[in-house]
């Protein structure tokens, strides 16, 4: 088959009717025109000048972007004029530090001019879209907890159990809410200090608190977390009430199916309800009836608190005969030497400082926001 005639430089194309009739030449440089003025920002291509042309030739030029990559890449999600985003998008920018990668927070339409995109961590409207600047350096996400730091960067926020506007912290908020993390003010103030509280309800929330702990693994039904716990019981009934837990704590850090021991408890008991924040019920009645008795509770809550401590032990003498001389510190400690004492075992004074801690030294908790 013959090749087809194409039109020289100088014939006229087009349909007159409807005014295109040009010359084919006039019409490519109008195709290219069009073709340039994508490329120029807000430039109809009828003003276009060859200024304009040199211009945008240097800047693809000076950005030297390799088309394979973004063809394989499906573009690089660079910022776009009038682009409806969504929460959760991301974009970038030549515009923006080579570190920056932004976050669509509220979803919407951008603007038909590029934002001035600023520091880490800062909020910018972008048109009816909302976005957050982060740091793809620090390979961390929203909620995660960062590691012990001389400072608080850019981005994160100390966890010392501050009230927060959600509207401030809307990643925050959405990881808290979205994965069960917000527990009720009373749950928090009695020891749920590792998790996140609903605030007011509708616009604020509360951070978790970690100053002065240590972080532990969660026991997750293993067996090793065991607490104290003092509370009466009655013959009979299933009920412990008047419950005080070391610290400070309420029973906002025991749960259902929580196994408990003790004196009157039967073998194999378990936690059945939390009634209030000083009782509970267990899965079987009681033999015994005592006020202020000691019981063992296994398990631990996530986010849950715990009060220091050590294992239990004694440091103890004695003797069965004669008289000894020790000096009395307390009604239940003596240390030599002192006043006379009748035969029996007695307990050593006390020592230490205030809690049960390993060298340590003391820097900031952060989280992602």
């Amino acid at each position: 088959m013959a090749n087809p005639t194409l039109p020289r430089k100088d014939d006229l194309v087009g349909n007159p009717t409807a005014g295109t009739f040009k010359t084919a030449l006039g019409q490519f440089f109008d195709y290219v025109s069009g073709l340039v003025a994508g490329m120029i920002q807000n430039t109809p291509a009828g003003n276009i000048t060859a200024t304009d042309v040199q211009s945008a030739i240097n800047e693809l030029d000076t950005k030297k972007a390799s088309i394979d990559y973004v063809d394989s890449h499906k573009g690089l999600n660079s910022w776009q004029v009038g682009k409806a985003y969504e929460v959760g998008d991301i974009c970038y920018s030549a515009n923006a530090p080579n570190y920056a990668r932004m976050e669509c927070i509220t979803a919407g339409t951008s603007a038909m001019t590029e934002p001035t995109w600023t520091g880490v961590g800062t909020y910018l409207t972008d048109g009816t879209v909302k976005w957050i600047v982060d740091d793809i350096r620090d390979g961390v996400l929203p909620g995660d907890i960062a590691p012990p730091s001389m400072i608080v960067r850019p981005g994160r926020v100390k966890l010392i159990g501050q009230l927060v506007n959600r509207s401030d912290y809307p990643r925050l908020w959405n990881f808290a809410n979205t994965n069960g993390l917000a527990t009720t003010e009373a749950k928090w103030s009695g020891g749920l200090w590792g998790l996140f509280s609903v605030g007011d309800g509708s616009t604020t929330f509360r951070l978790p608190d970690l100053r002065g702990e240590d972080i532990r693994v969660l026991d997750d039904n293993r067996g090793f977390d065991q607490t104290n716990i003092t509370g009466n019981t009655t013959s009979g009934s299933n009920a412990i009430a008047n419950i005080s837990i070391p610290g400070g704590m309420t029973t906002a850090v025991l749960a259902v199916g929580m196994p408990i021991s003790g004196s009157g408890i039967p073998t194999g008991a378990t936690v059945s309800s939390i009634v209030s924040s000083t009782s509970i019920t267990i899965s079987a009645n009681v033999t015994a009836t005592v006020t202020g008795v000691t019981l063992m509770v296994t398990g631990r809550l996530l986010g849950s608190a715990e009060h220091s401590s050590i294992e239990s032990h004694l440091h103890s003498g004695g003797f069965t005969t004669g008289t000894v001389w020790l000096q009395r510190y307390s009604s239940t400690s003596y240390g030599w030497p002192g006043s006379e004492v009748n035969p029996g075992t007695y307990n050593t004074g006390a020592t230490g400082g205030p809690e049960t801690r390993g060298k340590n030294i003391a820097y900031y908790a952060t989280m992602k926001y």
